[in-house]
């Protein structure tokens, strides 16, 4: 909270005291400047609480004292807005946009929403237009699902706006170049780089080449044509969703789980008739060398470095309309795969493909002959958790997701890790960030305080587990990790830069229906000049396949014996 007040403010309320002896609506005269702070810490109540006519009362006495404040006129917007006073909320919404108080695009589509709600259907849309354009408005397939906007949605202005086809016949051709011009645009929109320049001349052309050949390609080329775009900005966080089913592409995968360790690419899990190819190593799909089939799928994973490669490259090898419209199989109905068995011998399966489903993190080893997990594969789903290794005066921490459980938040997890770090006899802290694809990087800084603190004190160590599925907000997490601790990191690479493009925007093509996410945000945690690919590893670790089968992780046994050797 703010309790400091600049001289000039202070002179502010001299003058409010004397010329009017109390603020407006307050029966309270302001003498001092802690009943102001009083005031606020009351109307943050009421907000909190959501007693919004209440807060409107107070934040109207605050913002008449103190008109610098922005969060105050963004908290009385919203109080307004939500007590159904929508012209009086839409003053308060401009005040707060002229001091850069809260989401500007948020701030915007709330005033469109009030004249909206107001019936005034041409302002309304002009500050549709003004969030989507000006802000970057992030949420468009939003627009059709907010009651907010239900007097527009017979609107031909409002249906363009929300992202729907115009009224009348497409063909083929001219449906998917809409998509293309309509992708080309969102990419131009709202993307952080490209939004303030203009998009790569190679891209552009690509595009352009793309909508002459649309005739003669099938839905599924253009789906992956499509997606070589996207990769084309080298950014994350750019590709569409293939777990949501469209009625142009109708996607299918192999009902296996592959993943790239130090001897190749292997399958690590199999469905049904499939589970004797579990701990096979992949040769070939159909004609094309595996190493043949990660150049071409190369050019389809929105990336930033390699490791994301590595990490997502497999689930496009296991598309079978991907590798046919990249020109490594000829069907998609069945796929062959040439494969070595544990045994060594080389064998051939014919795999027919099933529903797509979304990639999952890395799980213990599938062979019945396996020993039990270790402990970064005995409970990957759980966000996060943390196990107390006494006989090493060590406390293992797994953060698997940067996002709330439901019986526990995160800030809440770590006070509780807190709290146990400072009752128990803890010299090393390992924090585990191997499954950790990302989140809300608005939730961490309380787990961040923790370790932060853990790392301060004398005689403690600290080491940070990361790889290749180490990614987004995780990223964000490391880099500051890196900035303000003195952790040892372990592991491979990262799967993002220190300052990396995140923040995926939903985005619905209005001719084929696929959904795409879109990078809207550049997080620059990291040093405005640092222009690494990854955060690399003090102590490279990679896993092999031989070790990943057993259910072992050379890591942790790396850093164990660290540990121990410490002690001695």
């Amino acid at each position: 909270m703010r309790i400091l007040i600049s001289s000039a403010l202070a002179f502010c309320f001299i003058q409010a005291a004397a010329c009017q002896n109390k603020p407006p609506g307050s029966d309270v005269p302001i003498t001092d400047h802690l009943t102001y702070y009083q005031q606020y810490q009351e109307a943050q109540r009421f907000y909190e609480a959501r007693d919004f006519a209440r807060a409107v009362t107070l934040y109207e006495r605050l913002t008449s004292i103190n008109p610098r404040d922005g969060e105050n006129w963004l908290r009385l917007a919203d109080s307004r807005y939500y007590a159904r006073q929508y012209l009086p909320a839409i003053e308060a919404y401009q005040k707060a946009n002229e001091l850069g108080f809260g989401f500007l695009q948020n701030n915007y589509y709330r005033i469109a929403a009030c004249y909206a709600l107001l019936e005034d259907k041409d302002n309304a849309i002009l500050w549709l237009e003004k969030a989507l354009d000006e802000q970057r408005f992030e949420h468009r397939p939003n627009l059709l699902e907010d009651e907010d906007f239900k007097t527009l949605r017979s609107d031909s202005r409002f249906k363009q706006l929300a992202g729907l086809l115009p009224e009348r016949k497409f063909s083929r051709e001219e449906g998917w170049r809409y998509d293309l011009d309509f992708l080309m645009s969102e990419v131009k929109r709202l993307n952080a780089v490209y939004s303030a320049r203009p998009l790569p001349a190679g891209i552009q052309q690509a595009a352009e080449n793309l909508r002459a050949r649309i005739p003669n390609l099938s839905d599924a080329q253009i789906y992956v044509e499509m997606q070589r775009l996207l990769a084309m900005l080298g950014h994350g966080h750019n590709g569409f969703w293939p777990w949501i089913p469209s009625e142009r592409v109708r996607l299918t995968q192999l009902p296996l789980t592959l993943y790239f360790f130090l001897e190749g690419l292997y399958v690590i899990d199999a469905e049904n008739n499939y589970k004797h190819l579990t701990g096979s190593r992949v040769l070939r799909f159909g004609r094309a060398k595996t190493d043949e089939v990660v150049q071409a799928i190369r050019t389809v994973v929105d990336r930033e470095n390699e490791m994301e490669v590595l990490w997502r490259g497999p689930e496009y090898m296991t598309m079978p309309q991907v590798l046919q419209a990249l020109g490594m199989i000829d069907s998609p109905d069945k796929v062959s795969l040439t494969l070595e068995n544990r045994a060594g011998q080389t064998m051939t399966a014919e795999i027919t493909p099933t529903a797509v489903t979304r990639r999952r993190k890395l799980f213990p080893s599938k062979l019945e002959d396996a020993p039990a997990p270790p402990l970064y594969l005995s409970n990957v789903e759980d966000f996060y958790w943390f196990k107390h290794l006494p006989e090493d005066k060590t406390l293992y921490l797994q953060f698997n997701q940067v996002a709330d459980k439901r019986d526990e938040s995160l800030s809440l997890f770590a006070l509780r890790l807190r709290r146990f770090l400072n009752e128990t006899e803890v010299d090393n802290l390992i924090v585990d960030l191997r499954h950790n694809n990302g989140g809300n990087s608005y939730l961490y800084p309380e787990l961040l305080k923790t370790i932060i603190a853990f790392d301060a004190r004398e005689g403690k160590k600290l080491y940070v587990l990361i790889g290749r599925n180490t990614y987004s907000a995780a990223q964000n997490f490391v880099v500051d990790l890196e900035r303000m601790t003195n952790a040892v990191f372990i592991g491979e690479p990262s799967g993002g830069k220190p300052n990396t493009h995140g923040d995926e925007s939903h985005v619905i093509l209005p001719y084929s229906g696929l959904h795409a996410g879109l990078s809207a945000v550049y997080w620059q945690i990291s040093s405005p000049r640092d222009t690494r690919v990854w955060i690399a590893p003090e102590i490279p670790v990679e896993i092999s396949a031989k070790d990943y089968f057993a259910n072992r992780d050379p890591a942790m046994e790396t850093l164990t014996t660290i540990i121990q050797k410490n002690r001695k």
